[in-house]
């Protein structure tokens, strides 16, 4: 039997030939920018924190954002068990429960909220210049206008001091393994106003979130361009934003299979070649995904177990 004609030997032969033309220039460029992006990371939460009152040292929030970004791509859904971790850190650095719960919240808010206005723009702009995608642009409009509006209830409600005094009485009430948990939350929404401030605290936030979700962006396209897989600029844009989704939902630890499917299959509808593509998005997940959480293990591996712990229990 020859090479050819063996099961599975015409695409092993093109995977060999799309690592051959691989550009290894890149790859240090590559590492550069992913480092950025972590840097820039830590920056968001450690923003979003101070934009409520809070202080907390680059170093601090550097473990924080690690070990919340290993919990998010871990575990199936890991965005609640990485909100608990951001709390539980959090109040180690003195804040109460309320403070630590509502920059758990903002950092949501804010991160995929710059993330939303990004892609509407990208692909609202694509659609008037060139005719096309628009359902991208309509689709990626609603969902910035809903997180948008999620911001504006939220903010309406935190300001309501019937609300904050109706949800003292539940907070009043609550157990948590047979002990009463409510007064430090008590405290906390005594001591605080509108929990949110003024939406010109979340600039700042906002800011480090739009550099963070670009150099993110950047660290694909580099990726792509290194094997040889050409997207345009939006594709790589929906494909990003659409591994960003797949990955919040409960699927495989770190949306193995899932998210590299869903990135790669979008890649490949706006006309990238598949096979560079499948090349590409491994690549680029084990760079953006694995390497973080390999290189942040040390640090926050014992955090990481009772958060996993806590939300077993809670289950």
């Amino acid at each position: 039997m020859s090479a050819s004609e063996v099961p599975g030997a015409g695409l092993l032969d093109a995977v060999g030939d799309v690592l051959a033309a691989v550009d290894p220039r890149l790859l240090p460029l590559v590492l550069a920018v992913q480092f950025a992006s972590a840097m820039t990371l830590t920056q968001v939460y450690r923003a979003t924190f101070v934009s409520q009152g809070g202080q907390i040292g680059f170093r601090d929030a550097l473990t924080v954002s690690l070990g919340a970004f290993s919990l998010t791509q871990l575990l199936p859904g890991g965005g609640a068990a990485g909100s608990v971790f951001v709390v539980s850190r959090l109040r180690r650095h003195g804040a109460d429960p309320i403070r630590a719960a509502t920059t758990a919240v903002l950092l949501g808010l804010v991160t995929m909220g710059t993330l939303g206005i990004g892609l509407s723009l990208a692909t609202a702009f694509t659609a008037v210049r060139t005719g096309r995608h628009t359902a991208y642009a309509v689709a990626s409009i609603g969902v910035t206008m809903a997180l948008l509006l999620a911001y504006v209830l939220l903010r309406r409600l935190s300001a309501s001091q019937r609300l904050r005094d109706r949800l003292a009485d539940r907070l009043a009430r609550l157990r948590w393994r047979g002990r009463i948990v409510g007064p430090g939350w008590l405290a906390g929404l005594r001591r605080h106003g509108s929990l949110l401030g003024h939406p010109r605290v979340l600039l700042r936030p906002a800011a480090w979130s739009a550099v963070n979700w670009s150099l993110d962006v950047a660290v694909l396209a580099l990726v792509l361009a290194a094997v040889g897989a050409r997207a345009p600029f939006v594709g790589v844009l929906v494909g990003f934003a659409v591994a960003n989704l797949l990955n919040g939902l409960p699927s495989t630890p770190g949306g193995i299979g899932v998210v590299d499917a869903g990135l790669a299959g979008t890649l490949i509808a706006f006309g990238a070649d598949p096979v560079a593509t499948a090349v590409g998005v491994l690549a680029y997940r084990a760079i953006a995904l694995w390497l973080p959480v390999v290189v942040a293990a040390p640090w926050v591996a014992s955090g990481i177990r009772r958060t996993s712990r806590l939300m077993e229990v809670a289950a």
